[in-house]
């Protein structure tokens, strides 16, 4: 290890501080300023290699790389822009204000669903 054990919670947190900024300052693309950190993390003898190949046995990681992926290419073929133009087309007919309870509703709902979905899932009992 390159680094002291006293010190291993001060580099990670210093390390997740500067990941954090690189996300909101958009320096460099996520995926890559993630890379970066776990190469760190690697070369420091925080994480092991053991841990690092892990975490591949959860498929969350691949979940979120399928939703970057998917949200991907719906930004790229324009989809969310046609949409969007259409939705903005509709609203402009009536009062700019008439979309807002639809919009807050579906959202609502859908979190609602999503949030319960995954406690339920997560239930021994579940029969999903």
């Amino acid at each position: 290890m390159l680094l002291p054990e006293s010190t291993h919670a001060l580099a990670v947190g210093i390390l997740l501080v500067v990941l954090f900024i690189s996300f909101v300052r958009e320096w460099v693309k996520p995926d890559v300023a993630v890379l970066t950190a776990v190469a760190l993390l690697l070369v420091t003898g925080l994480l092991t290699p053991a841990k690092v190949l892990g975490v591949f046995s959860n498929s969350a990681p691949f979940t979120i790389a399928c939703l970057f992926i998917m949200s991907g290419a719906l930004s790229r073929t324009g989809c969310v822009d046609w949409l969007g133009e259409r939705i903005a087309q509709a609203w402009a007919a009536r009062s700019r204000w008439w979309g807002l309870p639809p919009t807050s509703w579906w959202t609502g709902w859908r979190a609602a669903w999503a949030s319960h979905r995954s406690a339920c899932s997560r239930s021994p009992r579940a029969r999903w």
